[in-house]
């Protein structure tokens, strides 16, 4: 009689677990970043003498149920796309300084310059053909002039970006640090912290955006970061990237607290 309350025990925690989990996976479904979990369970049993006894269920773990291959296919796409979009914000600021919605573009500028030229070729004694050779070579030199405002202007709004994006990502880096020591203090004590796991793939992902990196994941359940092959990211602790603006060679650089310059690729 004993055997069997134990089993109905068993079963019923089980059960219990089971449901929670669902529950909690209900929950979380539109939840950025969650992982499904699922129970592992494992029957109990005794070898008595001739036959085998079962003495119920017991509930091994709760499983993440998350694919390590397809998350860096995906951090590797993010890149990709991080890369390609910050690409396009500044070609369409380019864009917009060299192109204009007036008719007043470089190319027709640099069209009514020559054909102000061919004019005074076929008479160059006329005053007014001269005159207005002088008004478009005038008005030519006024848009290179303007032109040359707004790709500073870029350039000067590009480097501030640049300047907040480091930030971010030394803010990313300070987070997965710091979510890897609860990670690997949790493993260590039997009990899996799955939502600081998934906080980290998200944090991951939100730096992959930001520049190139390589993850590696340590034997005590830690996440590594490589940027380029440079470890910025080691257990619970990081290191801070810092900017600094090469103006002879037109370059944005960045290097670590000893020196060492992180080239991202």
């Amino acid at each position: 009689m004993r055997t069997l309350f134990e089993i109905a025990k068993s079963g019923l925690y089980a059960s219990e677990r089971s449901l929670s989990v669902t529950a909690n996976n209900i929950a979380n479904a539109d939840t950025p970043g969650y992982s499904r979990q699922r129970v592992e369970k494992s029957a109990i049993g005794q070898q008595m003498p001739g036959y085998f006894a079962g003495l119920g269920v017991n509930v091994e773990r709760i499983e993440r149920l998350r694919d390590d291959m397809t998350d860096k296919q995906l951090i590797n796409k993010r890149q990709e796309m991080g890369f390609m979009q910050e690409k396009i914000r500044i070609y369409e600021m380019l864009e917009s300084s060299l192109a204009s919605d007036t008719g007043a573009d470089l190319d027709m500028r640099i069209g009514s310059f020559f054909d102000a030229f061919s004019e005074l070729s076929n008479d160059p004694q006329d005053h007014s053909v001269r005159f207005n050779l002088v008004t478009e070579a005038a008005m030519l030199t006024e848009k290179l002039g303007d032109m040359s405002l707004n790709l500073d202007r870029i350039k000067n709004l590009t480097k501030d970006s640049t300047t907040t994006l480091i930030s971010q990502i030394n803010d990313n880096l300070r987070d997965i640090s710091a979510l890897n020591k609860s990670i690997t203090t949790s493993k260590a004590l039997g009990r899996p912290d799955h939502a600081s796991m998934d906080l980290q793939v998200k944090k991951i992902e939100e730096l992959s955006q930001l520049v190139d990196i390589d993850t590696q994941e340590a034997k005590n359940g830690a996440t590594e970061i490589f940027i380029n092959g440079i470890q910025v990211v080691y257990g619970d602790q990081y290191r801070d990237i810092t900017p600094s603006v090469n103006e002879s060679l037109g370059t944005y650089e960045m290097y670590l607290g000893n020196g060492i310059q992180v080239q991202p690729q």
